[in-house]
């Protein structure tokens, strides 16, 4: 059944992200070497980003019960075939 076309969905947020938990770092290493890629990581102070009265979540963990629960979906794809996939589109 599509969240669309649900009423119990009305007024609820989903995560509809992956499983398991990865950091921007790893997120950025496993880019560059999926990719073959010769980028480097550059890393950069918080608040010369973000600036200095920026807050954010130091962590995200994707919890996808509720709309599996919901739905019966699922992830299909992996981060590697994700990642690969990405690359490959023009």
């Amino acid at each position: 059944k599509l969240l669309a076309e649900s009423k119990e969905s009305i007024g609820q947020v989903y995560n509809i992200g992956g499983v398991g938990e990865i950091s921007i770092n790893e997120l950025a290493q496993k880019v560059i070497s999926v990719t073959n890629s010769k980028s480097t990581i550059e890393y950069k102070p918080y608040d010369d980003v973000y600036g200095k009265d920026f807050e954010d979540m130091q962590r995200r963990v994707p919890d996808i019960k509720k709309v599996t629960n919901q739905t019966g979906w699922s992830p299909s794809k992996g981060i590697e075939k994700i990642i690969r996939d990405v690359a490959a589109f023009n």
